[in-house]
């Protein structure tokens, strides 16, 4: 009985920067949740990410939060010299839910994309960390997420 992804929101949660940046997404399916995550369903993602890198100036990552640092760190190790951004992002809270969290964490994510990075990152709670070293650090909070080894960049 966990949180169910809603294809629905991307439009809502991404009207607030439709006047800067210029958005094509692709929504997996089936949705599935996070923790159901397999190392396919990476490799399916790693695979369209590639594809479609070449043609944008980055690509942000809708995530659930249980596998997002294991996806993430993955996508570090297999697009080693990008020259754009990978970021990944997700949320403690659903979109529509009294103080989530998940508005600061897309606005921190598309931030991102004026800060010229040239690597993977999750953004989250307001700060980016590298993808490598990152993990989930708490369930219960909006700082769901640290890199012990490396800090937010």
């Amino acid at each position: 009985a966990g949180l169910r992804p809603d294809t629905a929101l991307v439009d809502k949660a991404l009207a607030p920067f439709s006047d800067g940046l210029d958005f094509e997404w692709h929504v997996c399916q089936p949705l599935i949740d996070s923790s159901a995550v397999t190392l396919q369903n990476q490799r399916n993602w790693l695979e369209l990410i590639i594809a479609k890198l070449p043609d944008y100036d980055g690509i942000l990552v809708l995530h659930g939060t249980d596998t997002m640092a294991y996806t993430a760190n993955l996508f570090a190790l297999s697009l080693q010299g990008l020259d754009k951004p990978v970021i990944l992002t997700g949320s403690q809270w659903p979109y529509d839910a009294a103080n989530s969290d998940a508005p600061r964490n897309l606005a921190t994510a598309v931030s991102a994309f004026s800060l010229n990075l040239k690597q993977v990152a999750i953004a989250f709670d307001g700060k980016l960390f590298p993808s490598v070293g990152s993990s989930k650090v708490s369930t219960e909070t909006a700082a769901g997420f640290d890199n012990l080894h490396f800090g937010a960049l």
